[in-house]
């Protein structure tokens, strides 16, 4: 009888294992496999090719040093070109026939507003995804899609909150683009300045990110008798914005929505932009007070060693690219040998004491089974002709 309670118990072990076996697709004895669709080529392949790069790179880092939990990371990375359609073609691809353990750090909110239900019928884990607009995250409705850089709402709500406390007397135009994330910096304007939001802000503009001039919406807001400025729009306009407010003779405050500020000062220059407000959430590796404390030496090394060739101007979005890499690894690690998709859920929506390099100290990435949206503090950064400066206290949003 003990032979076959034996005999049984190891049919059940092995039962039990090959179930596992089947509900862990790209895992092996030797790696773990990923997927993501990557804009490498297209209008926006200057802010998501570096952050594509930079996670490729950090896993190869991890690589070199032994991999997880005695696994190497394989991430394979499909350019969609900035294309929806491209983008759940490629994802059904990776998850079909190449059998990604999971998808991660997708690129752009149209793409992926195209895969997020598939992944999510399919029971596919959806991590760190790369999206400013935060109603694409709803853990309700799509409970295997976590949320991966700041979003616009809250950058918004921090901006607003900031003017209702140190600009008592401000009148406030909003130059905005016509497209969700337009919508999204209404509502987090709304949201932080509250009550107060129609005695402050005076003029609303919508842009088109394609317009070639911003001329008569500067004049619309100038004629508003407004005094500061928030843009949140594409780098172009930005850029724009940041000229005529140096150019003319109207010198609002700037502020510069975070995704469009770098690309913007490098179009117009430090000088031009020297004044702008942002609100950020991570360090500058540029800055000198992080180099000389040593707190951005990680990524800077990183940098050195596996993207020696980027060019100056890729390097803060590889920072983006670098933090999420680093919030996979570890839920990798916190998987321990059960990578299956469950698993890999559970603890990505377990990030309770992660501190990665790259976030402005006092910031945190933390998710649990009720938050999907990692980072929601920003501090904000005047430009001082050379470098950010922090204005304040970080801030958090809600």
């Amino acid at each position: 009888m003990r032979s076959l309670a034996i005999a049984a118990a190891i049919v059940w072990v092995a039962a039990a294992l090959s179930a596992r076996a089947d509900d862990m697709p790209g895992v092996t004895a030797a790696e773990i496999k990923l997927g993501q669709t990557m804009t490498s080529s297209g209008p926006v392949a200057a802010i998501a090719g570096p952050i594509g790069r930079a996670e490729q790179a950090y896993f190869r880092m991890v690589n070199d040093q032994g991999g997880i939990n005695g696994r190497k990371i394989v991430l394979e990375s499909l350019d969609d070109g900035f294309d929806a359609a491209k983008a759940l073609e490629l994802t059904k691809k990776m998850i079909e026939q190449d059998h990604v353990a999971a998808i991660f750090s997708p690129f752009a909110t149209p793409q992926n507003v195209a895969i997020e239900p598939y992944l999510n019928e399919h029971g596919i884990p959806d991590l760190f995804i790369v999206t400013g607009d935060d109603w694409v995250i709803d853990r309700k409705k799509y409970p295997w899609t976590v949320g991966g850089i700041p979003v616009f709402r809250v950058e918004a709500q921090i901006f607003g909150r900031y003017i209702l406390i140190n600009m008592p007397t401000a009148k406030v135009g909003l130059l905005r683009s016509t497209d969700q994330m337009g919508d999204s910096y209404i509502e987090g304007i709304r949201q932080g300045m509250g009550a107060d939001f129609g005695t402050y802000v005076v003029k609303e503009m919508p842009i088109s990110n394609a317009a070639t001039s911003i001329d008569a919406e500067w004049k619309a807001l100038r004629d508003s008798g407004a005094t500061a400025v928030i843009v949140a729009a594409s780098p172009t306009i930005g850029a724009r914005a940041i000229t005529l407010a140096h150019d003319g003779d109207w010198h609002p405050q700037l502020f510069i929505n975070f995704a469009a500020s770098a690309s913007a000062l490098s179009i117009t220059g430090a000088e031009k932009a020297k004044g702008i407000i942002t609100a950020n959430s991570y360090l500058d590796p540029f800055d000198p007070r992080w180099i000389a404390d040593g707190t951005i030496k990680p990524f800077r090394d990183f940098i050195a060693k596996y993207a020696p060739n980027e060019k100056m101007g890729s390097v803060g979005y590889m920072l983006a690219g670098y933090v999420s890499a680093q919030a996979m690894a570890q839920v990798l690690r916190q998987c321990g040998d059960d990578l299956s998709r469950q698993n890999i859920m559970i603890q990505a929506t377990n990030l309770r004491d992660f501190h990665p390099v790259g976030l402005i100290p006092g910031i945190n990435f933390y998710t649990s089974r009720t938050k999907y949206l990692p980072i929601v503090e920003a501090a904000l950064e005047r430009f001082d002709g050379k470098n950010w400066v922090q204005v304040g206290d970080v801030m958090a949003g809600f």
